[in-house]
Formats: C-alpha cells, structure tokens, sequence
C-alpha cells in the first residue's frame, strides 16, 4: 500500500523532510519527502497498519514544523524502493 500525503503549513524552518524520514524508518515505512514553497511532499510505502501510524504521526508535525492542512491519496506501489529517502 502506498500514498501520496501533501503536508502544508510554515516549511520556512526546515526540518519536516528530515521529522518524516525519521518516523517513516522507526514504522519501516519506505518512500521519500520533497518540498516546494508552499508544502512537504511525501510518498510512503508500507503495510496497512504501518502506513496508518506513520500518516498519523506525520500529520501532527512537531515543534518546528507546524502542519495546518494534510491531503492523503492512495497511490500505485513502487517496486525495489528499500529505504526512506529525502529528494
């Protein structure tokens, strides 16, 4: 199972690539987070129950990343993908 979450709020201070990569490895969640000016892309990877906590937490945002609007969308799996990576 694989989506696509758009995670928007003040991405200015950084650090919301690196928050989801560090809860994608500790749910072993593969895929990647990218950001734009206006929010943090993240395709995350894994089984039902992993993916559903990692969404979860992701969309909490943390003390420098302060989420204000969350998308999520089902999207096709990618084969061979291994790790969690920051593009």
């Amino acid at each position: 199972m694989r989506k696509r979450i758009l995670l928007y709020g003040d991405t200015s201070f950084g650090g919301a690539k690196y928050f989801a990569q560090q809860i994608a490895t500790l749910n072993g969640v593969r895929g990647f987070a990218k950001k734009d000016s206006q929010k943090i892309t993240v395709e995350a990877q894994a089984n039902q129950d992993k993916l559903l906590k990692f969404v979860e937490q992701v969309s909490k945002g943390n003390q420098f990343f302060k989420v204000t609007k969350v998308e999520v969308a089902d999207i096709e799996d990618v084969d061979g993908e291994k790790t969690f990576s920051i593009k």
